[in-house]
């Protein structure tokens, strides 16, 4: 898409842009396919990787589009704000990147906090919601910043952001555990049948 956007209109139409589109979108169509064959035929000796099953869910299918939908901007985060410091601010690729360490500090906070939260008491869909808010105030505030003078700004607003993801995955993570039904937590028939009574 990328590459598409920077070349001309006449592109879009081109086979080197239409067969990766395709084919991906087949590929994608056919595993959510195979999976919910593999649920419906195969579901007593067989462990899928994408359980199809999960996804009925409410809640823990509103935790993973709310982790899909945190996730682009963290990454774009990463690639982008090292971009703006090199261009904008005329800072080294190696300051750049050491830019990034008060969201990725952040982030592991923040993972940890949610961790020590829902240890104590399920309150996973809470967290998340924190964690969304967090993201968006953090990426908000950062559309303010211009140039060089709120460098210490920007790095201030990455770690809204960083707190806000590691707050809403390691929730979404440990909501997986939570939410899935017994059959998914990878224990074996053979080993139910072993375990004292």
């Amino acid at each position: 898409f990328q590459n598409i956007g920077e070349s001309g209109s006449s592109s879009w139409r081109s086979a080197v842009f239409i067969g990766p589109v395709v084919g991906g979108g087949t590929g994608w169509l056919a595993l959510v396919a195979w999976e919910a064959f593999a649920a419906r035929r195969m579901h007593d000796g067989f462990s899928p990787a994408f359980p199809v099953d999960l996804f009925r869910n409410r809640t823990y299918a509103a935790a993973a589009l709310s982790t899909l939908f945190l996730g682009y901007p963290y990454l774009l985060l990463v690639y982008s704000f090292p971009l703006k410091a090199q261009i904008v601010s005329s800072k080294s690729a190696l300051i750049s990147g050491i830019m990034l360490l008060p969201m990725l500090g952040a982030s592991a906070i923040g993972s940890a906090v949610s961790g020590k939260v829902n240890a104590a008491r399920n309150a996973h869909c809470e967290t998340i919601l924190a964690g969304a808010c967090f993201m968006t105030l953090g990426c908000g505030l950062l559309t303010g910043v211009a140039g060089t003078e709120n460098d210490g700004k920007a790095l201030g607003f990455l770690t809204f952001a960083g707190f806000g993801f590691g707050l809403s995955t390691a929730a979404a993570t440990i909501l997986v555990a939570v939410e899935a039904p017994r059959k998914d937590h990878g224990v074996s028939c053979c080993q139910e049948r072993r375990a004292p009574s």
